[in-house]
């Protein structure tokens, strides 16, 4: 019923995993609820987030030379994610090698490129966030410290000043 390339390993690889991409983004509560990711776990997680974040601003804000480095190690950071990527992937191909007597991956494009652009994107899209709170400094950092006082009164963490 199914059309022969549609049975190919990296096509049903490729289709599970845009599946699953769906699943989580269209039902995320459902995941959370899985994970067992509790309510607090999830605004402690909010909380390092957005302190570490509002430290990262407050760091780079006037300061071309951290801004320099900070770019610089990301992208070095990013290449050492996508070499490691590139081994699992060759792993995995070979270990499909030795199952199935063939590879599962014939080009570059499944094996490797289509899962390093999430990796690329996702780390483009907070370099952006980061340049775009910096470029709105003021704004984001007063979003940040709303957002941390907000989830310290809600796990009932005191801060120094209501102390």
């Amino acid at each position: 019923m199914l059309p022969d390339w549609f049975k190919k390993p990296e096509v049903v690889y490729t289709t599970v995993l845009f599946l699953i991409g769906i699943a989580v983004s269209l039902y995320p509560s459902i995941f959370r609820k899985g994970l067992g990711l509790p309510g607090k776990a999830m605004r402690r997680s909010l909380l390092s987030l957005s302190e570490n974040e509002l430290r990262l601003l407050e760091w780079l804000n006037g300061n071309a030379y951290a801004l320099v480095l900070w770019l610089a190690w990301s992208l070095v950071d990013l290449l050492n994610y996508l070499f490691l990527l590139l081994l699992l992937s060759g792993f995995i191909d070979i270990a499909g090698y030795f199952i199935t007597g063939k590879l599962l991956w014939t080009s570059w494009v499944t094996g490797f490129i289509s899962p390093s652009l999430g990796a690329i994107i996702g780390r483009s899209r907070r370099n952006y966030l980061i340049i775009k709170g910096l470029y709105n400094f003021d704004k984001r950092t007063t979003e940040l410290k709303e957002t941390i006082q907000r989830c310290r009164q809600e796990l009932g963490i005191k801060t120094a000043q209501s102390a």
